[in-house]
């Protein structure tokens, strides 16, 4: 069964994202290498160890920063929704006018900003005048929004407010009680590539898992793509039993087995 959202990953380089996760409201909790197959996340000739941090968030879900050996320069199947002000420097984004719209119908933010961060192809969504830090949701494209959001509901029993052509919103539960993940679809406009473990700014989201293997025959059934088979690795001094699948539209989905004693 699907627990819920567990973190969003984002791809910089370790110690800028560390300061940058530190801006944006979460503290750090661990640093890391994690051993990873080439066949893992498909970015790699060989198997390789992945530096990582994790940071802890004020409402639940939590950062984890990537530094790949080389990004691929493409912007992340994500956008993260910040309830803060956007951290110096960033960058204003042109051109997300119709997206800012989405988010004010969607009462994601009272004032949605669009800034580059962790890169110029790393966009977030910031509240300019917001006290408060943390991820309070998540933007992603797909060229068929229905069928996105229905794959959310049947796979992660997503709730929605709205869902049409163009754009839909709603939430996702999360184990790191008391989070709730808002999320947002827009429509893309198919010029997009496919989407990469190594690509800049948030590349992918983790779903905790109580079994992966059954979770991931379940997100098959519900029309997502397998893009790895499981595999147990360490991860902050634990084992982690692992998956990759592609929804859909697209976007890089980890599942992660949340059971301390996961089998090797």
């Amino acid at each position: 069964m699907i627990a819920g959202v567990t973190h969003v990953t984002m791809e910089a380089g370790l110690e800028h994202g560390i300061a940058l996760g530190i801006a944006l409201g979460f503290e750090l909790d661990f640093v890391d290498r994690v051993r990873l197959p080439a066949a893992f996340e498909g970015v790699e000739d060989s198997d390789h160890t992945l530096p990582l941090a994790l940071l802890a968030g004020l409402r639940g879900i939590r950062l984890e920063v990537v530094q790949h050996r080389k990004p691929s320069g493409r912007r992340g199947a994500y956008s993260g929704i910040f309830r803060c002000p956007p951290p110096a420097p960033a960058h204003p984004v042109a051109g997300r006018r119709a997206i800012r719209d989405v988010l004010l119908r969607a009462g994601a933010l009272a004032d949605p900003t669009c800034r580059a961060v962790a890169g110029p192809d790393g966009e977030a969504w910031f509240e300019p005048s917001a006290a408060a830090g943390g991820l309070v949701g998540l933007l992603c494209h797909a060229e068929d929004v229905r069928a996105e959001a229905e794959f959310w509901s049947a796979f992660a029993r997503a709730r929605w407010t709205t869902v049409g052509p163009d754009a839909a919103w709603g939430s996702l539960s999360s184990p790191l009680f008391p989070a709730e993940c808002r999320l947002v679809i827009v429509r893309g406009d198919g010029a997009r590539p496919p989407h990469a473990m190594n690509d800049s700014g948030f590349p992918s989201i983790g779903l905790g898992s109580t079994a992966v293997d059954a979770d991931r025959a379940r997100a098959v059934a519900a029309g997502a793509t397998v893009r790895s088979e499981p595999i147990v690795t360490d991860v902050g001094g634990r084992p982690l039993r692992m998956a990759l699948i592609e929804t859909p539209g697209g976007a890089p989905v980890e599942l992660l087995s949340v059971h301390r004693s996961a089998p090797r």
